[in-house]
């Protein structure tokens, strides 16, 4: 298996490659992006298993890798969980998709939280925030089933049991 990419604004730091079990992360490799963005990894990947791309004081980005596969990655280092691209990975693409939408999740239920820190004496206006924070959650794990139900034949679904939309609180 193969990795290829570029991490614009990352040249001449250093990405680390973690396989990505159950409860622990370990380092498999890790390379210098040299000055031109660009970065490569080859890995011996024996069954389909989650990997994580990450660099410094950043959110790693997980992957999810196949034997054989072909996959090319860039990203920003400004915004390099939220914005990249991966292509050559199904399980990958997969993987994104749910993530994306947990982010866009938490950073919605962040908002309305600070907006009704404000609002402590509005009962009828909290009440309006807590509906709303629990009717996006509510279709955040709709969507997470029906993934769950369209990737029967991945482990992507894995990724998406574990999700938490808060320190230490699960979707699922």
């Amino acid at each position: 298996m193969k990795i290829t990419g570029s991490i614009s604004g990352g040249e001449n730091t250093t990405i680390m490659l973690l396989k990505r079990d159950v409860s622990s992360s370990v380092v498999v490799d890790s390379a210098e992006i040299d000055a031109s963005g660009q970065f490569k990894f080859k890995v011996d990947v024996e069954a389909p298993s989650f990997y994580m791309l990450q660099i410094a004081k950043r959110s790693p980005v997980t992957l999810l890798l196949t034997p054989g596969e072909k996959v090319e990655f860039n990203a920003d280092a400004k915004t390099f969980d939220r914005g990249y691209k991966v292509v050559g990975s199904t399980g990958s693409a997969q993987v994104q998709d749910i993530y994306i939408r947990l982010v866009t999740l938490k950073d919605q239920v962040d908002s309305l939280s600070e907006l009704s820190k404000g609002l402590s004496g509005s009962q009828d206006a909290l009440l309006s925030i807590y509906s709303k924070i629990d009717s996006l959650v509510l279709a955040h794990k709709e969507y997470s089933i029906s993934f769950m139900q369209k990737n029967v034949n991945s482990i992507a679904p894995v990724f998406a049991l574990y999700q938490q939309v808060a320190e230490d609180v699960f979707l699922f």
